[in-house]
């Protein structure tokens, strides 16, 4: 039996290996997790959810493979429901840059025993990278993925941040370094979201605060310009 998933999806799974434990943080109705059983064999997955509905269907879908001896799933906040070094690989996708590091920087004790992150943000990225470099983590993979929309996964190992430029945790230091397929394309959404940030800014009254944000997104937006 096989199952459907988005090309998001299989990017992500493709990031995991055979001998982790993964935690997916997030896990809806458990689409990842079950792949990385078909695909890559993983040892143990634990899904967890704020929402009970999205677990409910999660658990038909593990029965319906007959997967409940290798995934379980868990009601409550990122890693709370995990238990300390219960899994080597934390994946949390879809969600905002905001949202992902305040969900780490909550459970710290558990993320500093972890070998790996498989991280998705929807925006923010460079809170994210900036969370990385800042507690001891370096980047190990990137990649952009098209699928409807161009998403950023970001592969994260415990190590040493080797990156001194500072505009890097905004791009992405191995985007940047690759320059894959995806990259022109990336640069040019980012600098069109400044764009239209930069137009609503200058329909304003202006004063101090506008006057001084148009300048940050003009100069943002030259900086975007210079990294293609």
């Amino acid at each position: 039996m096989k199952l459907r998933i988005n090309k998001k999806l299989e990017a992500l799974v493709a990031f995991i290996e055979a001998d982790e434990v993964v935690a997916d943080i997030g896990c809806d109705h458990a689409y990842l997790l079950i792949e990385s059983v078909l695909k890559k064999q993983i040892k143990k997955g634990i899904g967890v959810d704020v929402k009970n509905g999205p677990l409910e269907g999660g658990q038909i879908n593990i029965n319906k493979f007959g997967l409940e001896g290798v995934l379980t799933l868990r009601l409550g906040n990122g890693l709370e429901p995990l238990l300390y070094k219960e899994v080597n690989t934390v994946v949390i996708a879809g969600m905002g840059g905001y949202t992902i590091v305040d969900i780490l920087e909550k459970s710290l004790s558990k993320v500093n025993e972890l070998d790996k992150l498989i991280l998705q943000p929807m925006t923010e990225s460079e809170l994210v990278r900036k969370f990385l470099k800042n507690n001891g983590w370096t980047i190990t993979e990137e990649e952009i993925v098209e699928d409807d929309h161009l998403y950023v996964i970001i592969v994260a190992r415990r190590g040493k941040w080797i990156w001194e430029d500072d505009f890097l945790l905004e791009i992405g230091p191995l985007l940047f370094e690759k320059k894959g397929p995806l990259y022109e394309k990336y640069i040019d959404y980012e600098v069109k979201t400044l764009e239209g940030i930069l137009k609503g800014v200058s329909k304003g009254t202006e004063n101090a605060f506008l006057k001084q944000r148009k300048k940050d997104t003009i100069e943002k937006i030259k900086m975007w310009e210079g990294y293609r």
